[in-house]
């Protein structure tokens, strides 16, 4: 306790430097935490939203083509009705939805504004999603397959686009087209879900003229590994290439989660960086304080204090220092984070947890403290080596 108040003494003696090098640490604790977190909030959620459609789900989608030369074709080839029923009589499927996705304007008394639209056969989907419960109708009824001008509305879009509340029964223009309001879904609480209307795919192909199909969602009665490796070397024999993906639930949890970790990761190397240049402020402080106070630890010296003892004064000074540093940017990180997740939940719309890792929390102190160690070990050093006779004469 004797040491340690002696070292808050000296650190409050010089208030703005010990400030300025805290804020170093502060900025880089507080920018892993809130990265780290976010990338931990989006997996969470990502995982979550995808488990909750059952482990016997796989996903076919498209994959990109590139070019050889000087640029990538961002094209991929599309699917086809075939597609879809070349995967329905494969061994181990139960069923094969095709789903249509796009942007279209909306108008509705005066107003307009671009809402997602997703179509697919309808009488087969709700049956896809009768066992997860995604789906569920509040007021009216979901659109038949032959309604080609009837939708369903997603809660927010009934809720929150437009002046009054969207009823069944209302008439609405999807891209200038007059389509009727038979369905209002309850609360899915994924806003990418809640804000997109649903249709018919007869019926988004004649308003839009968009027949293309952007996913194949398929529902399996066996392994769902084996029927994905069925369903790409089918798919590859049709079409004689390896055209398509598809992905079983947990494959697509992992591979979003590995790009999210290496997003993060690169966000973490970023923020590293401010760590390295607080790791030299606290350095710089250090042998600051070694000037100023020479004659002081050549008092110290005379009267008995041993290197080990010098050396321990300020390695526990530098120590502290990282250690208020890295308390101070776990809570601004935090603080951050619950901004940073109600922004990106609005621009992504979806709504994204809170997470806290006690273990994340416990490193990010643990490692500041290091890096206050580290930054010290060389002043605490110095500080020791002084000869007693030429610090007293130091002036």
């Amino acid at each position: 306790m004797e040491l340690l108040n002696f070292i808050i003494r000296n650190l409050r003696h010089r208030k703005l430097r010990t400030a300025l090098t805290l804020l170093g640490i502060i900025i880089g604790i507080a920018a892993i935490v809130a990265l780290v977190s976010l990338g931990e909030s989006m997996k969470f959620s990502i995982s979550e939203q995808l488990s909750s459609l059952g482990s016997n789900r796989i996903f076919v989608t498209p994959k990109m083509s590139s070019t050889v030369g000087f640029g990538i074709s961002g094209q991929a080839r599309q699917f086809s009705d075939s597609d879809v029923e070349l995967i329905k009589k494969i061994d181990g499927v139960e069923m094969a939805i095709p789903i249509s996705s796009t942007t279209l304007p909306v108008e509705y008394k005066g107003m307009s504004t671009m809402i997602s639209v997703m179509a697919f056969p309808a009488s087969d989907t709700m049956k896809f999603f009768s066992d997860v419960q995604s789906y569920e109708i509040e007021n009216g009824r979901f659109m038949n397959d032959n309604e080609k001008f009837s939708v369903v509305l997603g809660n927010s879009v009934s809720d929150n686009y437009f002046d009054g509340k969207l009823k069944v029964g209302n008439r609405i223009k999807l891209n200038n087209i007059d389509v009727r309001v038979v369905g209002i879904l309850k609360p899915i609480g994924n806003r990418l879900e809640d804000n997109v209307i649903l249709i018919t795919r007869e019926g988004l192909k004649s308003i839009s003229g968009i027949d293309s199909i952007s996913i194949i969602l398929v529902k399996t009665k066996g392994d769902p590994n084996v029927v994905a490796e069925k369903i790409e070397s089918t798919l590859k024999k049709f079409h004689g290439s390896n055209s398509f993906s598809a992905m079983t639930t947990a494959q697509v949890i992992e591979r979003i989660g590995s790009v999210i970790g290496i997003i993060s990761l690169v966000f973490i190397g970023i923020a590293a960086i401010s760590l390295l240049v607080a790791g030299f402020g606290i350095m710089n402080t250090m042998l600051m304080s070694v000037m100023e106070r020479t004659r002081e630890i050549g008092t110290m010296k005379a009267v008995g204090a041993t290197n080990r003892r010098i050396m321990t004064i300020f390695l526990t000074e530098s120590a502290l220092l990282g250690f208020i540093g890295g308390i101070l940017g776990v809570v601004f990180g935090l603080c951050l984070y619950d901004v940073v997740i109600k922004f990106v939940s609005r621009f992504i719309m979806v709504n994204l947890p809170f997470v806290i890792s006690p273990l994340l929390i416990v490193f990010v102190i643990g490692f500041s403290v290091f890096v206050g160690v580290i930054s010290g070990f060389y002043p605490a050093r110095k500080a020791a080596k002084l000869d007693p006779v030429e610090a007293l004469r130091y002036e």
